[in-house]
């Protein structure tokens, strides 16, 4: 099936915050913490205007089934961190590999300074890990909790 990726606009905000409070995310988040729906407003809105952030939504048959947000880096003028959720109902049948590769080639076409792509992803979510290897992202950093990810394109 085709995965389809599209610019995050208003209306997707509630399911992104509901995948983002979801209990599973939350174990795999750097901040586990729930996110209040007057905290991720603020934070969405300012996501959609802010130049140095690319949120995108994929979707399947005109379903959303997860979400994809590229970060400028402040301090490195050409690496973009990437972030990536799988909506709990769509996790485990593959869509992560076609969501990240379209996301990839998106920003690069989008964003010509992208030299760089970023992912901090915790050591004990397997899933992820194998995730960006199997993206051809290459294993630079092991810090305590979280292993770091480069993909040069």
């Amino acid at each position: 099936n085709q995965i389809v990726l599209v610019s995050a606009k208003s209306c997707h905000s509630e399911t992104i915050w509901e995948w983002r409070n979801d209990p599973i995310t939350r174990k795999m988040s750097v901040n586990s913490e729930k996110v209040s729906w007057e905290e991720h407003t603020s934070w969405y809105e300012k996501v959609l205007l802010d130049k140095c952030r690319k949120l995108y939504v994929g979707e399947e048959g005109g379903i959303p089934i997860g979400v994809l947000r590229f970060d400028k880096c402040d301090d490195e003028e050409y690496v973009y961190e990437v972030s990536i959720n799988i909506s709990p109902a769509s996790r485990r049948k593959g869509f992560g590999k076609q969501l990240l590769s379209n996301g990839i080639r998106r920003i690069h076409k989008e964003v010509k300074n992208c030299k760089f792509i970023r992912a901090e992803v915790k050591k004990e979510n397997e899933y992820s890990n194998k995730l960006f290897k199997s993206c051809g992202f290459i294993f630079i950093e092991d810090e305590s909790v979280m292993n770091t990810y480069e993909l040069s394109i």
